[in-house]
């Protein structure tokens, strides 16, 4: 039984295809009995649907297509019957084709009358198209002017189908009518709908401009704020290194002025933080499993005689008494810093004086001594599990030391793996930020990281990079981040005034170039 298929839109639209043999596919790929062109198609699948003729009735299968098949308006599932006439839509929306049943004989062959055959096929279109849009109240003219065309192709009399003719032009007419006036109130909607979008759009800039304005006037704000909070720490510890000052009642009005004022810088930069352009928060959360809490557990001895230092029992005060050698407890400390891994094997960078202080503190220089590491061991971010640690390399030159985790076995430890060594990349300026372990900071048996920013101060001032972020004990060792979250330095120390005291917003770090050169 030959079939024919009647396209109303996409790619084929106002085309008729015909076949006698099945099974007929329809898709996107080569291989299809009819195919379509994905770019104008576009909810058609690879391989859409089929139709097949079986017990002399036929039946189209959607073949798994991702936007599915649907016969007037309701979408199948499995083997569906066709019956003359039924919209076949590729996709909600998609691409749609008219069912024939091409039971109309063939024209006679005396008259080969093609126009009657060409009118046949827009009036088909026509009404299929009423039907699809379920218009229910035209249903009868299209059962009744579908009848007459076909009785008029099988008819012989001329007056016949001269009268046909008229009254399916009268019909073309009026339907084209109606399509034209549903065309231009289509346009008219959609001209509206387009205005509608456009303002909408107009609006929307309107106050992403204000917001903007809004945020700069407040980053502007902040960052004057916090310029005058830091001259007035500068005054207040220029007061507090006269001695006269410092230790009279003065001095201590002066420490609990500078306290409170240390307190608002430390919320102004945390407000210039939360209104910062840059994604702190998901730097934070990409870098800091790799960062390690360090302890190092070590024991004193007195470097003349090699001995250690022995609490042998207290004073009359109660103070420990200690001497070199004898009997007692061995005074033992320990140093706690950051590091941070490098590599998935368990390869850290860290700086030199978290792992040897005697060698760089004013008090074991003055008093003689060295010491020894006992245990040397570094815990990650959110874990509760020490591991232990030695050392792989020492820099010669610079505050750095390179660990490495003993028997990682086929453990993969979290590492940073974005570096910026040239330093002539960098601006002053430009954003930074520390993470690291001030204070030794743990929760719930977990180490917990905190995260400074500020911004880099200066470049390559003695091979080292300063920077005004606040840095205390504990986060020697940590990384420095840039905005892009690329490791630039290795942070090792704050500023230290004429009297020792430590200088608020001047911290350095060593260019991570050096760290890179020993592994």
């Amino acid at each position: 039984m030959k079939i024919c298929l009647i396209f109303l839109s996409g790619g084929k639209k106002g085309k008729i295809e015909c076949f006698i043999d099945g099974p007929v596919t329809l898709g996107t790929g080569k291989d299809n009995i009819v195919k379509f062109d994905h770019t104008e198609d576009r909810k058609v699948s690879l391989e859409h649907a089929v139709i097949s003729d079986q017990d002399g009735s036929n039946y189209i299968v959607d073949l798994g297509s991702k936007s599915g098949t649907y016969l007037n308006g309701e979408k199948i599932a499995g083997r569906t019957i066709l019956k003359d006439w039924d919209v076949i839509e590729l996709g909600k929306g998609g691409t749609k084709g008219v069912f024939r049943l091409n039971e109309t004989p063939e024209l006679h062959p005396s008259t080969g009358d093609i126009l009657e055959e060409e009118m046949l096929k827009i009036i088909s279109s026509s009404l299929l198209k009423m039907k699809g849009k379920k218009e229910g109240r035209l249903d009868p003219s299209t059962v009744f002017f579908r009848k007459l065309i076909d009785r008029s192709v099988s008819r012989s009399t001329r007056k016949f189908k001269i009268a046909t003719s008229i009254l399916t032009m009268i019909l073309v007419i009026v339907i084209g009518f109606w399509i034209v006036q549903t065309l231009n109130e289509r346009k008219k909607q959609e001209e509206a709908y387009q205005k509608r979008i456009a303002d909408i759009g107009v609006a929307w800039e309107d106050k992403l401009e204000l917001i903007e304005a809004k945020n700069q006037a407040f980053s502007d704000s902040a960052t004057a704020r916090e310029s005058e909070l830091r001259a007035k720490i500068a005054e207040l510890q220029d007061k507090l290194n006269i001695t006269a000052v410092r230790d009279g009642s003065e001095g201590t009005i002066l420490r609990q002025e500078l306290k409170r004022v240390q307190k608002a810088l430390e919320k102004t930069q945390n407000e210039l933080m939360r209104n910062s352009r840059v994604d702190w928060v998901g730097i934070s959360k990409n870098s800091q499993n790799a960062v390690a809490l360090v302890g190092n557990y070590y024991q004193i001895y007195d470097r003349n005689t090699n001995k250690p230092l022995m609490i042998t029992g207290k004073d009359a005060a109660g103070k420990p008494i200690i001497q070199i050698g004898g009997n007692g407890t061995p005074l033992r400390f320990t140093a706690t810093g950051t590091a941070f891994c490098v590599d998935s094997q368990g390869i850290l960078f860290t700086n030199k004086h978290v792992l040897k202080p005697w060698d760089s503190e004013t008090f074991f220089i003055q008093k003689n001594l060295t010491g020894q590491t006992l245990k040397l061991q570094l815990i990650f971010a959110d874990t509760t599990e020490w591991v232990d640690c030695e050392v792989l390399k020492e820099s010669p030159t610079h505050d750095i030391v390179v660990l490495k985790i003993k028997n990682p076995g086929n453990k993969k430890y979290p590492f940073l793996n974005k570096f910026q060594g040239e330093t002539t990349k960098l601006n002053q300026g430009e954003e930074i930020a520390v993470i690291g372990y001030p204070g030794n900071v743990k929760t719930d048996g977990k180490a917990v990281t905190t995260l400074t920013v500020g911004v880099l101060s200066k470049i390559a001032l003695k091979e080292d990079l300063q920077f005004n972020a606040e840095i205390n004990p504990g986060n020697s060792g940590g990384p420095l981040l840039n905005s892009r979250g690329e490791v630039i330095g290795i942070v090792y120390g704050a500023g230290i005034g004429t009297s020792g005291e430590r200088l608020l917003g001047i911290s350095y770090a060593v260019p991570i170039k050096y760290g890179l050169d020993l592994l």
